[in-house]
């Protein structure tokens, strides 16, 4: 899946477009925080990296949502990463994980629910 998942800014920067067709230089975006989070994902790091993504594309900042949300249910760091980009519909799915979370895990989604509704 990474080997995939890698493949997207690489081709974003190579100038394809989603269906292949080639993408005006003047309009690619620097991916290089969105190429630095998708390497975090099977990293050991305590957080992933998040630095960055603001500045990234609306294609972009869909991607790593996704990629958040996907990993909210496995990973912890996703749980804080939510918080910190600001993904708001990750409120839910938070939400949801209250109910099957106990300790320090509940209270980092407290937390990040509280940063992400106030």
């Amino acid at each position: 899946m990474l080997t995939e998942l890698r493949a997207i800014p690489a081709g974003w920067e190579a100038g394809r477009t989603r269906r292949g067709g080639v993408a005006d230089p003047a309009h690619r975006p620097a991916h290089r925080p969105l190429r630095q989070f998708i390497e975090n994902i099977d990293s050991t790091r305590a957080d992933l990296r998040v630095e960055g993504l603001r500045k990234l594309t609306w294609q972009g900042s869909v991607l790593v949502e996704n990629l958040v949300l996907l990993r909210l249910h496995a990973d912890r760091r996703a749980v804080r990463a939510a918080g910190r980009p600001e993904v708001r519909r990750a409120i839910e799915p938070l939400g949801e994980l209250l109910g099957t979370t106990t300790g320090h895990a509940r209270e980092e989604i407290l937390t990040v629910l509280l940063s992400l509704t106030t």
